[in-house]
């Protein structure tokens, strides 16, 4: 039995102001080819199906396009999706009879939170071969707190509700039978300090993590989205985060993309391979270095850089220089390709200004914070010597920008 695992495609989603449509359509049409080649049994996709909880109507017609184009390509398919913490619950569960009918089980929203007996909780799937081979999948959607009561917490409620579907699925399977799990969650240890970069918004209202080693009973082989990085998770065999399908930002430049493939035959061991997939468009930056640098490295590179690129130029620079940007840009866009400007300007001493001798974060107030913010991001080459955000905005500006510090301070105060 063999089963293709995806996940993260966040359809409908813009990077640089470009529509990512076109590079979505091309690794779903090579998912289709990787489901015929290998003949697979069935598909299981880790959630973020969508990059918006309302996504276009053009990102909609290639998900539904996607799945009527495979289910007809492959006739014997089981496909099971869950949704993500991108994802509306509902609007992915609404044409789950149509869907049905094409042999696809969408979960988006989870049952059973904090019960005992797991034994008749849908998410737990059973999936057949045409050779007559099962495996089990439980289908865990992302978990969000209001899923659980507030008698215990968190991280705890998650970890025994995955070990209690992780039982009643092995009740029910027979001998041989893998028991496997796809879920949305962010596990311990899943970043380390290199990947600060990373795309995906893991603290969005403080969202706790899940430690593999509270899982009281495991499945067989644990696939998980939510982490772009395609990684083990916290050093445990068994558990996999499949990773994003397109590169979500130059963070990401080096990450690899594909799908899992999970075959097993009764009596034998399950056997864990990765199909990697080269996307459409790639990703390429240059610097931080001079801009005279980056010219010579740009049209040294020239043979080699085409239309299905982003070209990144990390340009130092000691002021604001919109030259410099244009003749970057003539250079990027005459061989077709998606210009993106990263200048890194070097900071003066005035810049620095009063917070000059400040060592710690927490010893600036948030109200320093953010007039130095917009002071930074908004103020022109000149008036970067300015010392306050006052010397840059008119008597009205300040009015609003205090305004929304003291709504902003009363509601942190529970106003």
């Amino acid at each position: 039995m063999r089963i293709l695992a995806t996940g993260d495609w966040h359809i409908g989603k813009m990077f640089q102001g470009s529509a990512r449509a076109e590079e979505h359509r091309h690794f779903l049409e090579w998912l289709k080819k990787q489901a015929i080649q290998t003949r697979a049994d069935a598909l299981l996709v880790t959630g973020d199906v969508f990059d918006s909880k309302d996504p276009t109507p053009l990102s909609q017609e290639i998900y539904y396009s996607f799945l009527d184009d495979i289910s007809h390509d492959c006739p014997g398919l089981q496909t099971v999706i869950i949704a993500g913490n991108h994802d509306n619950p509902t609007l992915l569960e609404a044409p789950q009879g149509i869907l049905r009918r094409h042999k696809v089980v969408v979960v988006g929203t989870a049952v059973g939170c904090g019960e005992d007996d797991q034994s008749d909780n849908p998410l737990i799937i059973p999936l057949d071969s045409d050779s007559g081979e099962r495996a089990w999948v439980i289908a865990v959607p992302y978990l969000r707190r209001s899923n659980f009561k507030f008698d215990k917490s968190y991280e705890k409620s998650v970890a025994d509700y995955l070990s209690s579907l992780v039982r009643a699925a092995k009740e029910k399977r027979g001998e041989g039978e893998p028991v496997l799990m796809i879920a949305h969650l962010y596990a311990a240890g899943s970043l380390n300090g290199n990947d600060n970069g990373h795309s995906e918004t893991i603290y969005v209202g403080g969202e706790p993590e899940i430690r593999m080693s509270n899982l009281k009973d495991h499945p067989d082989f644990l696939l998980s989205g939510h982490i772009h990085k395609r990684m083990e998770i916290n050093g445990v065999p068994w558990a996999q985060y499949t990773g994003s399908v397109l590169t979500m930002s130059f963070a990401e430049i080096d990450y690899v993309h594909g799908a899992d493939l999970l075959t097993f035959e009764a009596g034998k061991d399950l056997v864990h391979d990765f199909l990697e997939y080269t996307p459409m468009m790639k990703f390429v930056s240059y610097g931080p270095s001079s801009p005279e640098d980056i010219v010579k490295d740009i049209k040294k590179d020239l043979p080699h850089l085409n239309s299905n690129m982003f070209v990144e130029t990390k340009v130092c620079l000691e002021s604001a220089d919109n030259e410099i940007k244009d003749t970057l840009k003539k250079l990027i866009e005459g061989i077709g390709a998606k210009f993106v400007y990263t200048p890194e300007i070097k900071e003066r001493k005035s810049d620095v200004g009063k917070y000059s001798k400040i060592s710690k974060p927490e010893d600036l107030s948030s109200d320093d914070i953010v007039r130095e913010v917009i002071r930074r991001r908004f103020a022109s080459a000149n008036e970067r010597e300015a010392s306050d955000v006052a010397d840059i905005m008119d008597d009205e500006e300040q009015a609003l920008l205090e305004e929304i510090i003291s709504r902003a301070r009363s509601g942190s105060n529970g106003e």
